[in-house]
């Protein structure tokens, strides 16, 4: 999940024990994280044009269920 709380799709995503890598599409390319899993957190790094930057994700809690639509009773006419 994106920032921004959107769902961002990856791609080649491989997992060898505790490390990770996987891409994920954008509008110039794909980037290429990879990282390492400790319990529920990711530390990892991508390359930029610029330089090697480093990314950290963290699970959150699961969403909440959806509120089920509310009962409609039937009306006598």
């Amino acid at each position: 999940m994106a920032p921004s709380g959107r769902e961002t799709p990856l791609t080649g995503v491989n997992v060898q024990g505790e490390k990770i890598s996987f891409g994920i599409p954008g509008a110039v390319g794909t980037w290429q994280l990879i990282g390492v899993l400790s319990g529920d957190r990711i530390n990892g790094t991508f390359e930029t044009i610029s330089g090697i930057v480093p990314w950290t994700a963290v699970r959150g809690a699961p969403p909440a269920p959806s509120s089920p639509a509310p009962a409609v009773s039937p009306t006598s006419r």
